[in-house]
């Protein structure tokens, strides 16, 4: 995998958000990009991102990249998946955003929907 120029990964990190339709925000002083006020992709203070994926795609990208990709601490087992953009291939960092997208989206069906049973 070619190694990316940081700045530039990060650039593109946040014109494919903004393109999907991402909403720009900060959560702990740091930019994150949000569906229907839902975080989808932080931004780390080290120029790396962390999303949220279903965990069959976290452990494969793990298995796939295991000196690339980690886990944070409280939080990997709930999908969240940290990735070094300036490291990673910009066609797999857009595919994983949409990856992202659809897990949070479909975390707030199933959660609308549970709300609506009760």
């Amino acid at each position: 995998m070619a190694k990316r120029d940081e700045a530039s990964g990060l650039d593109h990190v946040v014109s494919v958000c903004e393109a999907k339709g991402l909403v720009q925000g900060s959560h702990h002083g740091r930019t994150d990009f949000r569906l229907d006020g839902n975080i989808v992709v932080n931004v780390e203070d080290d120029g790396s991102i962390t999303i949220k994926l279903p965990l069959d795609e976290q452990q494969a990208l793990l298995a796939e990249y295991p000196d690339l990709v980690s886990l944070p601490t409280g939080w990997g087992h709930h999908g969240w998946t940290t990735l070094p953009v300036d490291h990673m291939d910009s066609v797999v960092i857009e595919e994983l955003i949409d990856t992202a997208i659809r897990t949070v989206a479909s975390a707030k069906r199933r959660r609308a929907a549970q709300n609506r049973q009760t």
